[in-house]
């Protein structure tokens, strides 16, 4: 009905109707690309809305890598609605891809990730500060994890991790006989996963916060870290919310790096 009601609108039969199906017209063909174009900017100019509206609405949204939670990020929030009460914040959880894109079109105003990301002119990547790597076993386990975990014993393991982090995993110096992957958006996935005996895992210390399953955690050998870096605009590094929360971030990192 959306079409005919278009293609009276137009005055051109954009699609072929025949017994075997449909097709585009010639004219159809023609039109494609406009169409195409007047679509992406009609969503372009929907994107800009939002981000006006969020503005003016007092809306800061932040962009958390998976496992990543506003129990982890406790005080960092505590501390910024403390100096900005009036400010709502928005929290997803994205893959670094998804982050970078929604920063560019204006869809997220912060990213926090466990990836180190090239600056561009407009994107900044801000480096926070570095937390160590902990091996996560079942109860059962609980006498393996009395000393550091080899990290060559994963590759007679089966480890579960987040889907946006398998091809991470050589990087840190992970070679698992098996990986199974979750799209979870928190730690609570990888963690039943372990609890049941599935699989083991491996995380940055600061995701464990608020842990209430039966595992035990143990520093990785040799030892591991994962960096946790601020991704954000240039325009808006010292506008408004956005100016507050990198301040609560980098002071929060100072604190942390002096514990």
């Amino acid at each position: 009905y959306a079409i005919n009601s278009f293609e009276s609108e137009l005055g051109i039969q954009l699609i072929r109707r025949s017994k075997t199906g449909v097709r585009l017209s010639e004219e159809g063909k023609e039109l494609l690309p406009y169409l195409e174009q007047l679509v992406r900017s009609d969503a372009e100019v929907m994107r800009k809305i939002e981000e006006i509206s969020c503005r003016k609405k007092n809306v800061l949204r932040l962009a958390l890598y998976p496992g990543l939670s506003d129990g982890c990020l406790f005080d960092i929030l505590a501390a910024f609605s403390a100096k900005m009460p009036e400010t709502e914040i928005s929290l997803r959880s994205e893959s670094i891809r998804n982050t970078v894109e929604g920063l560019k079109t204006g869809e997220i105003d912060i990213g926090l990730n466990f990836e180190d990301v090239a600056a561009t002119e407009d994107i900044k990547c801000m480096k926070l500060c570095s937390f160590p790597g902990l091996v996560i076993l079942p109860e059962s386990r609980a006498a393996e994890a009395e000393k550091p975990f080899p990290i060559s014993r994963f590759r007679d393991e089966s480890m579960i991790v987040f889907d946006v982090d398998e091809k991470e995993l050589p990087k840190y110096g992970f070679f698992p006989a098996t990986v199974i992957k979750t799209s979870g958006t928190g730690c609570a996935s990888l963690f039943s996963a372990v609890e049941k005996g599935l699989a083991i895992t491996s995380m940055p210390s600061m995701m464990i916060d608020g842990c209430k399953y039966h595992v035990c955690f143990t520093p990785v050998s040799p030892p591991v870290s994962g960096t946790l870096y601020a991704l954000y605009r240039a325009a808006d590094e010292r506008r408004g919310a956005v100016g507050e929360f990198l301040k609560c971030l980098k002071d929060w990192a100072k604190k942390q790096e002096n514990k």
